[in-house]
């Protein structure tokens, strides 16, 4: 997905020697950076598959999907899968 300005784009992918699961990545398409947004907030990737759902027209909020469960404190018991929602910088 896209930001309208076509400057952010969200993506699924899945990089074997790195990680076991797809993870979300934002690619941002003026600096060259890509960053991991399925993550824990001490880095560590997402423990299932997670796909993008939305971005936002100026690609700053992200929301994606994921069965995940390392990525909230405590134990996830509510069902098979959840929904995020990453707020990037400029």
């Amino acid at each position: 997905m896209i930001s309208r300005d076509g400057r952010r784009v969200a993506f699924s992918g899945y990089v074997p020697e790195r990680v076991a699961h797809e993870q979300v990545y934002l690619r941002d398409r003026v600096t060259g950076a890509t960053r991991v947004l399925s993550a824990t907030p001490e880095g560590y990737a997402a423990d299932a598959d997670c796909f993008v759902d939305s971005i936002s027209a100026d690609g700053r909020v992200v929301a994606f999907e994921t069965s995940a469960t390392n990525l909230v404190d405590g134990v996830d018991q509510n069902g098979p899968g959840d929904s995020y929602v990453s707020l990037v910088g400029d």
